[in-house]
């Protein structure tokens, strides 16, 4: 007689989010780590890029344990990882250039001589990676393990762009336009993990806009004088007056085009 193999523990087996116990749980736990990621950072925030890293590698180890993966096939997405990630990161600069000429043209900022700093582009790369990693593994992945059961692709990139707002407005100084202008980035991101079905190019392209925003426009090669309330702010590029909404139109476009690309990507 052939033996059965055992089921796993109940402790080992994957919480299912197609149930609603099942999202439930998922929900608390995802909760519980961005609480938990939130308060290492506000204790670590002295040491600045450690609070940072500490952020990434709590959503990474704690989401892992809920089911949000970099890949829904690791193995497929493996051997095109780097090359999606280096895509994205130069959708993401690519991105950042246009910004701050949009903020130039329109008079907002203006450029002034800078120089090779290697200790801001050194410390901005490694912020914007972790950065990113924790934002679109909590707001993109989290929220798009949630949302499984919903079968319209354009609810489930709202849902992850409305996460990465609310987060974006509770910031303080914060203000709508900036929080509309981060959480279109964010829906944008979800476009691309949606398509991919991996976090690879999203990551990367979140990473490369927070390099440019952060660091090449903010001392490591450039200087945007004149741009801190809407390169800076909140350290994801949020913008105001004019530039603001010119930015807001393009990421808009820009959205609408990434969402029928992964629903295209859905139907194949």
């Amino acid at each position: 007689m052939t033996e059965r193999s055992p089921s796993p523990p109940p402790a080992d087996r994957p919480l299912d989010p197609t149930t609603a116990s099942g999202v439930a749980k998922i929900g608390a736990g995802g909760l519980f780590f961005f609480a938990a990621s939130l308060f290492a950072g506000g204790i670590l925030s002295a040491y600045g890029l450690v609070a940072v890293v500490a952020k990434a590698i709590i959503a990474e180890i704690g989401l892992s344990r809920l089911g949000v993966a970099w890949a829904d096939d690791p193995e497929e997405a493996a051997p095109s990882s780097t090359k999606n990630v280096l895509r994205g990161v130069g959708m993401g600069l690519s991105a950042a250039v246009l910004a701050a000429l949009a903020a130039f043209v329109l008079g907002r900022a203006h450029f002034e001589p800078g120089g090779l700093v290697l200790a801001t582009l050194g410390t901005g790369l490694v912020s914007a990676g972790a950065t990113a990693v924790a934002h679109e593994l909590f707001f993109r992945g989290l929220v798009l393990k949630l949302t499984s059961r919903i079968a319209s692709t354009a609810l489930r990139v709202v849902a992850c762009g409305a996460a990465e707002a609310a987060f974006a407005f509770g910031q303080p100084g914060a203000t709508v336009l900036e929080a509309a202008v981060l959480g279109t980035l964010g829906g944008i991101t979800a476009c691309l993990w949606l398509r991919d079905r991996a976090a690879y190019t999203a990551i990367g392209a979140h990473a490369g806009w927070l390099f440019g925003t952060r660091a090449v426009f903010r001392g490591g090669l450039f200087e945007l004088a004149g741009s801190a309330s809407f390169m800076g702010g909140l350290g994801a590029g949020a913008f105001s007056g004019g530039a603001s909404w010119l930015v807001l139109a393009c990421a808009l476009v820009a959205a609408a085009a990434s969402l029928r690309a992964s629903r295209a990507a859905a139907r194949a």
